[in-house]
């Protein structure tokens, strides 16, 4: 995924680990916007990922470059692990080109 490892649980992406040099750096939570309050409560010192701007909802960073970074990796790893629905989202599908639909 755009040099990066995605993380699925069946059909949800959980995460995206990224290390290319920068500050987008880290784990990448994917959640339901609509749960973006609890996310904020569960995981405290996410970011915004630079990359994205203001204009993708339902991705945050776990930063590497944070202290409690493994700490943070973790707890919401557990969290999957445990079944918890907090985190992962299945992502929208997409149209295929004129070309693919053969």
């Amino acid at each position: 995924m755009f040099g990066c490892e995605a993380v699925y649980v069946e059909e949800r992406i959980v995460f995206v680990l990224r290390d290319k040099g920068d500050s987008d750096d880290g784990v990448w939570l994917a959640f339901d916007p609509s749960r973006l309050e609890d996310v904020r409560a569960a995981f405290p010192r996410l970011r915004r990922i630079d990359v994205f701007g203001d204009g993708v909802r339902g991705w945050l960073k776990l930063s590497a470059s944070d202290p409690s970074f493994e700490d943070d990796v973790l707890d919401a790893c557990a969290r999957v692990r445990s079944g918890s629905t907090l985190l992962g989202k299945v992502p929208k599908k997409r149209a295929l080109k004129s070309s693919e639909r053969r």
